[in-house]
């Protein structure tokens, strides 16, 4: 597993998930000399290119240990397999690599599945379209359209 240097958290106002945080993370290297000696761990302190995204339901109690931990100098050993990986545009950069935490979708909006209809899309080619109505206390019949594959690319506005 791979350590993280907590950059920041922010807000996200995500168009599936409503309001979540998103954690910016630097990963850490271990730094070895050609005598394999050690000399200690390193990161960059600022938004790169490397830069790792992470997302997270805005109320979730984890986000507050987070939150304290980039105040520190502690490092942050997240466990990948609580996450999905998913491509998502952000503030106009599209296909950013994204880890969405696990409990994005046991908590993140409910939907009722229309139907799923084969479909051609001009960018991704043969693909599956699910249209669901969102179940949010019987209040509301908007109904969303998402392609199901190769992958899906949701819009993320970082406040």
């Amino acid at each position: 597993m791979r350590e993280y240097k907590i950059i920041d958290i922010r807000d996200c106002k995500d168009a599936i998930f409503g309001d979540t945080k998103i954690v910016r993370a630097n990963p850490v290297r271990n730094e070895s000399t050609d005598s394999d000696q050690a000399l200690g761990k390193t990161f960059v302190r600022h938004i790169y290119v490397g830069t790792t995204l992470f997302q997270f339901p805005k109320n979730l109690l984890l986000v507050k240990a987070l939150e304290l931990m980039a105040q520190s100098d502690d490092l942050w050993l997240p466990n990948i397999k609580n996450f999905e990986i998913d491509f998502v545009d952000i503030n106009g950069q599209q296909d950013q690599l994204i880890y969405r935490h696990h409990s994005l979708f046991s908590h993140g909006p409910k939907f009722k599945i229309i139907d799923i209809r084969d479909s051609e899309d001009d960018i991704f080619g043969q693909t599956e379209t699910v249209r669901a109505n969102p179940i949010q206390n019987n209040v509301g019949k908007s109904s969303v359209s998402c392609p199901l594959k190769p992958k899906r690319f949701c819009p993320l506005v970082l406040k």
